[in-house]
């Protein structure tokens, strides 16, 4: 059977999100331990150059935001 996917085969959603207060790596752990214990997350990449932070998994996006802006950034839309 074409185009079935069995459940570990699932497509995971992503999302960008911009994050001008990244400057370094202690940003990026700060983001990163922030984001890790949320329901839904996946992989998470966070771009120092690019001020972005990049989520698979199917997370809560306001809990994501809510996370981000705890452990002090902002997220702009």
């Amino acid at each position: 059977m074409q185009g079935l996917k069995s459940p570990s085969e699932k497509e995971e959603k992503a999302m960008k999100l911009k994050v001008p207060g990244i400057s370094c790596n202690h940003c990026v752990m700060r983001i990163m331990n922030a984001l890790k214990p949320l329901p839904g997350m996946g992989n998470i990449t966070v771009d120092i150059d690019k001020k972005t932070v990049e989520i698979t998994g199917e997370p809560d996006i306001q809990a994501v935001t809510r996370a981000i802006e705890q452990a002090g950034y902002t997220v702009e839309n």
